[in-house]
């Protein structure tokens, strides 16, 4: 056998494996390591990102990608949540809602029906608008995205690629003036083209 077949073999098993290791909940676990009312039970959960110790208010960047977690996942409690890394899960809800803070949002490989973004607060009489500057939802289920929640002058990468959105015309991505890059993967649209005039990369 040949060191090609050999390692297309090893990657199936693996693939295999973790397909076959048990699906954690989601919810349970968040609960259980980044407790709500006392202070976070897990170390070192990348190089650079250690929240041991810290309370959910007080985390401003959170991986928890890769954990095998399905099912909803709400993110109570975390106000000042700057950065999540939630990749490579099959998590099918996402409810960010007391994520106010929030600028960077990778949430793709996952089983996502409905994403819930901190939007529509009371500030003054108008609502509030997420601070997203990097948005990539690709390579999940959902059929539908709020884009009027997101800052049209903030956002500067948005992936949205092989999820299941209806044929949507190419103007609801006008207002984002400073978008850098953009991925729509397969879906559909009608109108102009010359939309993205506004786009520095397509």
């Amino acid at each position: 056998m040949t060191r090609t077949r050999q390692t297309a073999r090893a990657r199936k098993l693996r693939e295999r494996q973790a397909t076959e290791k048990a699906k954690i909940n989601a919810q349970e676990w968040l609960d259980k390591w980044y407790t709500k009312e006392g202070t976070c039970l897990r170390a070192n959960e990348r190089d650079n990102i250690n929240n041991f110790g810290k309370t959910r208010w007080e985390i401003t960047e959170l991986d928890i990608s890769r954990q095998n977690l399905e099912g909803p996942l709400g993110l109570a409690g975390f106000t000042n949540l700057k950065k999540l890394d939630c990749y490579e899960n099959q998590l099918t809800s996402l409810n960010l809602k007391d994520c106010m803070e929030l600028e960077k949002l990778w949430c793709f490989d996952n089983q996502l029906t409905n994403l819930i973004l901190p939007f529509e607060l009371p500030f003054f009489e108008l609502p509030f608008k997420v601070n997203l500057k990097t948005l990539v939802v690709s390579n999940n289920l959902l059929n539908d995205l709020n884009l009027d929640a997101l800052q049209g002058e903030k956002l500067t990468y948005l992936d949205l690629a092989n999820n299941n959105f209806l044929e949507q015309d190419l103007g609801c991505f006008s207002k984002f003036k400073n978008l850098e890059e953009l991925n729509l993967g397969s879906w559909e649209f009608s109108g102009s083209e010359g939309v993205f005039n506004c786009l520095k990369v397509l």
